[in-house]
């Protein structure tokens, strides 16, 4: 009878240990990090609750695709346009581009070029962002500089402009140009080259 009673007692006590070990073995495995693999996967592959991820060990037949997420949708966008200098002007301009409205237009290359008498100079330049009442919001000065005589009585000149400008929706990009003297007439050309991009939601 006291042989039982031991029996029922190492039994029970056998039981309880193999509970806790269970239980200590689920909760390791809930808490410990498990590594996924996806080879050649075509379908997309969500995480979620995670705070970071790791990429390594990644070959080089097998590169990792990436996407900039903050930069919306971009449309390449270039412009040219060309206008005279009249006898006694010393001033022109030309829109070179409306941006439409959604849009923003970012320019990565402006350029002037100007055919002027001989002895003239063109000294100054500028591009500038107007809105819709005519108003100036940013205005861009590049200078120009001689790029030798034609040959037939005239100057040329050349001027660039590297930088992004930004030109917001619904405005126009324009291009001004001033020699110094008014006598005869002058050629001035802009042309540009950049890209319009997507305004976010709500902008």
């Amino acid at each position: 009878m006291q042989l039982s009673r031991h029996l029922y007692a190492i039994c029970g006590l056998g039981l309880i240990l193999t509970a806790v070990t269970l239980g200590s073995s689920k909760a390791a495995m809930r808490s410990s990090t498990q590594n996924v693999l996806v080879t050649n996967s075509s379908v997309p592959v969500t995480l979620s609750n995670t705070a970071s991820v790791q990429v390594s060990n990644k070959v080089a037949d097998g590169p990792l695709l990436v996407r900039d997420v903050d930069v919306y949708a971009r449309t390449p966008v270039e412009g040219f346009q060309q206008s005279t200098m009249q006898e006694n002007t010393d001033f022109d301009s030309v829109t070179l581009y409306t941006v439409p409205v959604g849009k923003r237009l970012v320019v990565q290359h402006l350029s002037l070029g100007a055919e002027s008498p001989s002895g003239q100079q063109f000294y100054a330049a500028f591009a500038e962002s107007l809105d819709v009442n005519d108003v100036s919001e940013m205005r861009c000065f590049f200078k120009i500089d001689t790029q030798g005589a034609s040959g037939f009585g005239t100057t040329f000149f050349q001027g660039t402009v590297e930088a992004p400008i930004y030109v917001n929706a619904g405005h126009r990009l324009k291009v001004s140009a001033i020699r110094n003297a008014s006598t005869g007439s002058a050629i001035f050309t802009a042309s540009f080259a950049g890209y319009l991009e997507a305004l976010p939601p709500g902008q």
